[in-house]
């Protein structure tokens, strides 16, 4: 009463702003696919011990017989953690150590940081395969993707077992899907629940570990190991937001934005998960006389680029390509903060194409 301008006021800028009925319904469709994706993707097991900050703490003694799950931001520290804490104890105590890693890059990664071997890295000649194994034999840790179970000799089960499975629910979707194993499918299936069967009986344990595990991750090892008991660990870390814009649809302008950032000298890190848009892109800055770099399984095959999934950081600091672009078999380990000059980080931007493969592969190209 007696404020009929301002009332007139308020109300002309609620009906100037209020969404139409159709922006309205798709308002709403759009929050119910959310808070779908957001229950799918939800871990609900309780947890044990929730922490934050830079770094995850000490991890506490394994639980034999146990799954054990690591679900920690990226680069909070999960895999210097697991592989001193865990890793190390169980190899002192005469365990064997098996690793799952969704990649043989990332797995030979893993693999130089816990001090452990690689199934690749046993040669090719008879000699180097028996000088491999013997070595196994003095230090029994091996990392290897799941497609390579069936290389193992019977003597690696025959001591209690730490099944580690290293970006736990992109290895678990990869042997669901079976995209690679073809007419191998069925048989490595049954040899991978063997060996989870195996961590639990023997006394061992099973170690799921990646920045957010759902619960059907953990219910599928479960039923593979024949086991409910689980104990949950949660690290996280208050990160600064990412500055991004998402393009999307053919007329988006997004490589004719890309082309004219490259034009003006800006140093990027393209990722992606299509090689052909990479080998696009590759001819494309090839012909424009850019310093470009493409880094998948076609150009490393052979191993060419062992020296920068060795130490990336060093291998920039050498070649200082403009353009560095990545496939997801190089999708852990490279630093944008490498420095070439005192407060001047290497890539001003990182640019990214996904038509393809799951979420979660896309988020860790981007971390």
């Amino acid at each position: 009463y007696g404020q009929g301008e301002q009332a007139q006021t308020w109300l002309d800028h609620c009906l100037h702003h209020a969404p139409t009925l159709k922006q309205y319904a798709r308002q709403g469709r759009i929050a119910a696919a959310l808070n779908a994706i957001q229950r799918h993707n939800a871990l609900t097991f309780p947890i044990e011990r929730t922490t934050s900050g830079a770094y995850l703490p000490e991890l506490p003694p394994l639980t034999p017989g146990t799954i054990h799950v690591v679900d920690a931001t990226m680069n909070t520290g999960k895999t210097y953690r697991i592989g001193h804490d865990w890793v190390q104890t169980a190899l002192t105590q005469g365990q064997h150590v098996l690793v799952l890693s969704p990649l043989n890059s990332l797995g030979q990664q893993t693999a130089k940081d816990w001090g452990l071997l690689h199934i690749h890295d046993q040669g090719t000649t008879g000699q180097a395969q028996r000088e491999f194994w013997e070595a196994a034999r003095q230090r029994p840790g091996l990392v290897l993707c799941p497609d390579s179970i069936g290389k193992l000799p019977e003597w690696f089960w025959t001591q209690p077992l730490l099944l580690i499975v290293d970006e736990g629910n992109q290895v678990t979707e990869h042997i669901c899907q079976g995209d690679t194993l073809k007419s191998r499918y069925a048989a490595i299936l049954e040899q991978i629940a063997s060996a989870a069967r195996q961590a639990i009986a023997s006394g061992g344990a099973i170690v799921l570990s990646e920045d957010g595990i759902p619960d059907r991750a953990v219910q599928f090892w479960q039923t593979l190991s024949d086991t409910l008991r689980v104990r949950c660990f949660q690290h996280r870390k208050q990160g600064l937001p990412w500055d991004c814009q998402v393009f999307a649809g053919k007329a988006s302008g997004f490589r004719q934005r890309l082309l004219h950032r490259i034009d003006q000298g800006h140093r990027l890190l393209f990722v992606t998960s299509s090689q052909r848009e990479a080998k696009r892109l590759d001819r494309i800055l090839t012909a424009r006389d850019v310093n470009c770099t493409r880094i998948d399984s076609e150009t490393n095959e052979g191993g060419a680029f062992h020296g920068f999934f060795k130490d990336p950081d060093r291998w920039l600091y050498q070649h200082q390509p403009q353009v560095l672009i990545l496939s997801p078999s190089a999708k852990s380990g490279v630093s944008i903060e490498g420095q070439i000059a005192p407060e001047q980080a290497y890539f001003q931007e990182v640019w990214a194409y996904f038509p393809a493969l799951s979420t979660d592969t896309h988020w860790q190209l981007l971390g």
